[in-house]
């Protein structure tokens, strides 16, 4: 193990490098996808209600449709739940952890 360490861990870098590189760009598909989610649920409800009441001279509302995590509410401090965005901050951060500050060193006066 000790002769092929170096070895073992240039490879296991590598690989885990490219594991990330496709999880991030699964994120950005998947941010997409949700975008387009949401645009296609509020022109179906725009249809839909209109079609309902013969009003079709409203604007369309974007609906919730990809843009909220519904469940998340029961986790988060003040009841909201979490936007897309937010949830795709938390994602994002297990594919690329954030830089942990170093503790300040104290000097002197």
């Amino acid at each position: 193990m000790q002769k092929d360490g170096d070895e073992w861990l240039t490879r296991l870098n590598g690989e885990a490098e490219q594991a990330r590189e496709r999880a991030v760009a699964a994120l950005a598909e998947l941010d997409e996808a949700l975008g387009a989610l949401g645009a296609l649920v509020s022109a179906v409800a725009w249809v839909e209600s209109a079609r309902d009441d013969g009003r079709w001279d409203r604007p369309v509302r974007p609906m919730l449709g990809g843009s909220i995590a519904p469940t998340s509410r029961k986790v988060t401090a003040n009841g909201d739940p979490l936007t897309r965005a937010q949830l795709l901050d938390y994602v994002h951060e297990l594919v690329e952890p954030p830089q942990q500050p170093t503790k300040p060193t104290l000097t002197a006066a």
